[in-house]
């Protein structure tokens, strides 16, 4: 088994050496894994996780990628994944790594893909957007699943012949992943994971994350129904 490590970054200079190091805590002789950094930043973080990824003789590498949102940047490195696996996590060290990391032993049973469900340490209006939203997925896909809980792992076998079907780019493109994914009748196994407050850098998600969220959720469900026809 080999998984390939996708790490989006957006202006996370001050937790990308964080998140290398614990990669490599973690998955030291466990795991054949390379590291991909899918980077989009305006400040240091593609030249922090070469010093970083070179520093701890780790198999990665850094990409450029457009400003086109969390979705994207994921989608077109993965076109450099080579693992039978694709891990993705955030930079933010708000997901627990070593929860995602000890969950790898479920893959040995046949599971195709590990969602994660948060449990939440955050501030209070996060948790009340997260709420809002898992609502609202529900209310459109009927899907139980916390899209949003973005930590997980997939066979590269099964990504590979859903990623062209996912048409959105934006933060909210795990909607229309997971929506494919059930789809294709993948053998899926939730667990849980520690979410705690970030701890440098600022969130990516503004004021009217709610309002552009039911956009985006609409239009997700307008395509997907069109593509079903």
């Amino acid at each position: 088994m080999s998984l390939s490590i996708i790490i989006p970054t957006k202006n996370e200079e001050e937790n990308i050496g964080n998140i290398l190091k614990k990669v490599k805590k973690k998955l030291k002789n466990k795991v054949l894994y390379e590291v991909i950094v899918a980077d989009s930043s305006s400040d240091k973080t593609p030249i922090v996780a070469k010093k970083i990824l070179k520093k701890l003789k780790l198999n990665g590498r850094v990409l450029r990628v457009k400003k086109q949102g969390k979705g994207y940047a994921i989608k077109y490195s993965s076109n450099f994944a080579k693992g039978n696996y694709i891990l993705m996590i955030d930079a933010d060290l708000q997901y627990s790594f070593e929860d995602i990391a000890s969950s790898l032993k479920y893959l040995k049973d046949g599971v195709d893909v590990i969602l994660t469900r948060r449990i939440r340490t955050d501030e209070v209006k996060r948790r009340i957007l997260s709420f809002l939203f898992r609502f609202l997925v529900f209310l459109f896909f009927g899907m139980i699943e916390e899209t949003q809980s973005t930590a997980r792992i997939i066979k590269r076998k099964i990504w590979k012949e859903i990623v062209y079907k996912i048409r959105e780019d934006g933060w909210l493109w795990d909607v229309e992943l997971i929506y494919y994914l059930k789809k294709y009748s993948a053998k899926f196994k939730t667990v849980k994971i520690r979410y705690e407050k970030r701890r440098f850098g600022k969130s990516k998600i503004g004021s009217r994350t709610l309002v552009n969220g039911v956009v985006s959720i609409f239009k997700i469900r307008v395509r997907t129904f069109l593509n079903s026809i």
